[in-house]
């Protein structure tokens, strides 16, 4: 979690997907390590790079310079305290 405000931006949700805004790239090997973390919080596939350009968040008039993508599991993604 250190320097996790340094590169976190925003949250947005569009088109069923939850996006994380970034303010600097991250590496390919902090998104594996991501990825093997946090796979129990989608709701299938990973996450991934989502590019600036993506037509269907533009129309949401909302810009993307960095972002991830994932489908997120907005329902339960807390779990239990055991």
């Amino acid at each position: 979690m250190e320097g996790f405000y340094k590169t976190y931006h925003s949250i947005r949700y569009a088109d069923g997907l939850t996006v994380l805004r970034l303010n600097h790239e991250i590496s390919d090997k902090t998104l594996a390590l991501i990825n093997k973390e946090f796979k129990d919080i989608l709701t299938s596939g990973e996450i991934r790079r989502l590019a600036p350009t993506n037509k269907r968040f533009k129309e949401k008039n909302f810009l993307i310079c960095r972002g991830l993508a994932m489908d997120f599991n907005l329902r339960d993604y807390a779990g239990s305290a055991n």
